[in-house]
């Protein structure tokens, strides 16, 4: 076997990399977003179907479930908050320093 060749990669400005790993960022939420959504659907529409004699147990079940996934949102949140942390603290040089500017004319 091999070693893998990498290929090169085109150079990408620093403010780009940054955007793109905060866009990254906002698409995991909306992810998050729609997830949590679709779990409280799920809830709703169970308390609306359940029939009236139903047992603990199957309501206990789906809580279980429920609480699972959202258990894993969390967690992921924590993760995002973490990445975002680490996006805003890379410093790259996007430009080079302004020059100073001129002297104010005097009155």
């Amino acid at each position: 076997m091999g070693v893998p060749t990498i290929p090169s990669l085109p150079s990408i400005p620093s403010s780009r990399i940054i955007g793109g790993l905060l866009a990254t960022v906002a698409l995991e939420e909306a992810a998050l977003a729609h997830l949590v959504n679709a779990e409280a659907e799920k809830v709703q529409r169970l308390a609306a179907t359940m029939p009236a004699p139903s047992t603990f147990e199957q309501a206990a079940e789906m809580q279980k479930i429920v609480l699972a996934v959202m258990n894993a949102v969390a967690l992921k949140e924590l993760l995002l908050g973490e990445k975002i942390q680490r996006v805003l603290s890379i410093s790259f040089d996007v430009c080079p320093p302004c020059p100073p500017c001129p002297p104010c004319p005097t009155c």
